[in-house]
């Protein structure tokens, strides 16, 4: 419905722009600045239209990836593509000040829940967020080894003190004026790993990052 009304509306900028050029007056008519300054401003409407109708299009099918509204619960998928989905919600919360870089490997399509998975992703993505007050960094990292997939994603944020890391999984854990304000996130996020039949660590020290790593046995069947 959204995409068939910014294709209508679209198409209305464009029939208006053809119309607006066909009644220029004639040059020598005399001054026709008036009619410049608004075929610009609906010229400049309309690619302002058509990079958000774009950006509105790109969240959708991020937003439909990462429920997996139309797939089947349990099946293999390639993760990279939930990670995207991900970091296209967070869009609005990462902004210009964080720079994310992606270092995937070739890694096999992973048996999973992928609705729950990218779940985890978004509480640990949401977290290394939150994680950094001003300008940093966030690395993404996949890679195979001994037969599991690993998803290792460090920021460059305030870190986690060893106090807290022991607590952090426990449910409803969050401390004021810290990183860790995920509440039940990262207790779910232990749960659905769990369930998988996987890991989740994390590494920190204060004032210089965390590296939370979630590994995935590549031989999961259903439960």
């Amino acid at each position: 419905m959204i995409n068939s009304t910014a294709d209508i509306s679209a198409r209305c900028i464009v029939k208006l722009e053809e119309a607006l050029v066909k009644s220029e007056p004639s040059r020598e008519g005399g001054d026709n600045s008036g009619y410049q300054k608004y075929l610009q401003i609906l010229k400049n409407n309309s690619q302002a239209f058509q990079t958000a109708s774009e950006r509105v299009t790109k969240i959708l099918a991020s937003l439909k990836n990462f429920t997996r509204m139309d797939e089947a619960d349990f099946q293999k998928v390639d993760i990279h593509e939930g990670i995207d989905s991900t970091l296209t919600l967070l869009e609005s919360e990462i902004g210009e000040q964080i720079e994310v870089i992606k270092n995937y490997s070739d890694i096999p399509p992973v048996p999973c829940y992928p609705g729950e998975l990218n779940q985890v992703f978004m509480h640990l993505l949401t977290n290394a967020v939150h994680a950094i007050p001003g300008k940093g960094r966030i690395i993404i990292q996949t890679f195979v080894e001994n037969e599991q997939v690993h998803i290792r994603i460090t920021d460059s944020g305030i870190g986690i003190s060893p106090e807290q890391q022991r607590h952090l999984f426990d449910p409803g854990f969050k401390t004021a004026g810290s990183r860790v304000k995920a509440g039940l996130g990262l207790f779910t996020s232990y749960n659905i790993i769990q369930k998988h039949r996987g890991q989740i660590k994390v590494e920190s020290e204060l004032n210089r990052g965390s590296t939370f790593t979630v590994s995935l046995p590549l031989g999961l069947t259903k439960t």
